[in-house]
């Protein structure tokens, strides 16, 4: 009897456990690809500033607060009203110092234009001057959507970027990754696109709103064009490469 309730114990936790992990399979319709930070120098007055998290310094002498934000892309189309996602930061004993659940409506975004790209920003903003100096990660993950419900553990890890960054108190003399003063010139663009960086470039990829990578060149300068004419209109995502780190900006192809 012992053996017959095991068995069927067995069973039905093989069942049960494959019936999870089928829900798992391709149900992952948007992802995170970038995460981003916003200062607000004058919030009354709408002026600020913001720049990817990736392997940033973040000084806490003139950005004494800041706002993540999770760039997130549709991969199977833009169903999807609203998307749920989750995000928390870690120190270097790996601890969980802040973590959050929040919401983010697509339904204003336009197709041709930002269809498939969603902005996923913390409401509050953080201020971390009392933070101390050191390496800290920052990970955002689609934990759900409207369309699909709450995705299980594999996909959401599927559905995440996590960022690494630095926050020093007035120590100038660490300088920023190249890509941070990065430039990308014309944007919108009709025929070509610009890129310039103080450190040569080992990748730039251009990327549709789904993900797609349409033109990839390997220019081994701190110069390269990319030629878009002939591409359809739309917002794309440009990633550079540098041995110091790498960025994603979005542009705009007319």
């Amino acid at each position: 009897m012992k053996k017959l309730v095991l068995t069927m114990g067995l069973l039905a936790s093989i069942f049960f456990g494959q019936n999870t992990y089928a829900q798992c399979n391709n149900t992952l319709k948007w992802k995170t690809i970038d995460i981003y930070y916003v200062h607000f120098i004058n919030y009354m007055a709408g002026k600020y500033t913001m720049g990817s998290m990736t392997d940033t310094v973040i000084n806490t002498e003139n950005t004494p607060d800041f706002i993540p934000m999770g760039l997130m892309i549709s991969t199977a189309g833009n169903e999807s009203q609203t998307i749920y996602y989750g995000f928390s930061i870690t120190n270097n004993q790996g601890n969980v110092i802040l973590s959050a659940l929040d919401t983010v409506s697509v339904k204003a975004f336009k197709a041709g234009d930002t269809a498939g790209v969603a902005h996923a920003t913390n409401k509050k903003i953080i201020d971390i001057t009392k933070w101390e100096a050191g390496t800290y990660a920052i990970k955002f993950w689609v934990n759900a959507t409207s369309l699909d419900g709450e995705f299980c553990d594999s996909i959401k890890e599927l559905g995440s970027y996590t960022a690494h960054f630095r926050i020093v108190h007035g120590n100038t003399s660490i300088r920023q990754p190249a890509t941070a003063s990065l430039k990308i010139f014309p944007n919108p663009a009709r025929e070509r696109i610009n890129v310039e960086c103080e450190t040569e470039m080992r990748y730039v990829t251009l990327c549709n709103a789904l993900g797609q990578q349409v033109l990839r060149v390997n220019p081994n300068a701190p110069q390269a064009e990319l030629q878009v004419a002939g591409l359809p209109r739309g917002l794309y995502l440009l990633k550079v490469e540098t041995a110091t780190g790498s960025t994603v900006r979005k542009v705009v192809v007319e």
